[in-house]
């Protein structure tokens, strides 16, 4: 029966192959996927001489490989209480940051979102976020304008999900030859890039306010010489 379902299921995807722009060139991207060659990853090598052969082995030595690789780096403590101090201070010198509204977000979503990009451990795509009805919408709206609200970032959105990929001529076996890459969820990447729109318009109005400084005051001082 799994046979019958298997060979049901290919016939299906086969007969709905297309070469044409309609179908986003599904018979060739097929084609290029299955000559694509196969890469088999052997079991990796720990550091006791040992072998990691399945997959909770071999991610607890990624894990820990990685945890001495990178390392936060070393702060100065007077500049990271200076930071908080300030962070921390009741009387902000800015405005409160303009809040989002929804074409805002469906906006940012429609073009700014590139669909194909991996998604993260909540396993939300991009193609998710561009089918979104109103409401939900609406409820990223307020999920969004509460961050700015509350200044805070949503912890959940900060985990990433590791994926190692193996770097050209390197030994698959040894820990070292992988590079990681995070991926993380894609509701944060839309916030960031909304939030990035809000910087940048302080940004470009502080910068106007000192270049109107700036030439105010080589203009008083041409006028005394």
């Amino acid at each position: 029966m799994l046979k019958n379902i298997k060979n049901e299921r290919f016939q299906e995807f086969t007969s709905n192959l297309s070469p044409t722009e309609a179908s986003d060139y599904s018979l060739w991207k097929a084609t290029k996927y299955l000559k694509r060659p196969q890469i088999y990853i052997p079991p990796i090598l720990k550091n006791d001489g040992s072998w990691a052969k399945d997959c909770k082995d071999k991610a607890e030595t990624f894990a820990s490989y990685f945890e001495a690789v990178f390392k936060p780096h070393n702060l100065n403590s007077n500049i990271e209480h200076d930071i908080h101090e300030f962070n921390d201070s009741p009387n902000q010198l800015d405005m409160p940051i303009k809040p989002f509204t929804p074409s805002d977000i469906n906006k940012v979503i429609k073009y700014d979102l590139n669909a194909k990009k991996a998604p993260g451990y909540d396993l939300i795509t991009g193609t998710v976020l561009k089918e979104l009805p109103r409401k939900g919408i609406v409820l990223l709206t307020i999920i969004f304008n509460a961050i700015l609200r509350l200044e805070y970032f949503p912890t959940q959105w900060k985990v990433s999900q590791i994926v190692v990929i193996p770097k050209p001529g390197k030994p698959l076996y040894q820990v070292s030859s992988y590079r990681p890459i995070s991926l993380l969820p894609v509701i944060s990447k839309v916030f960031e890039k909304l939030f990035l729109q809000r910087l940048q318009i302080l940004i470009d109005e502080n910068l106007k306010m000192i270049l109107y400084l700036t030439t105010n005051s080589v203009f008083d001082a041409g006028i005394q010489l």
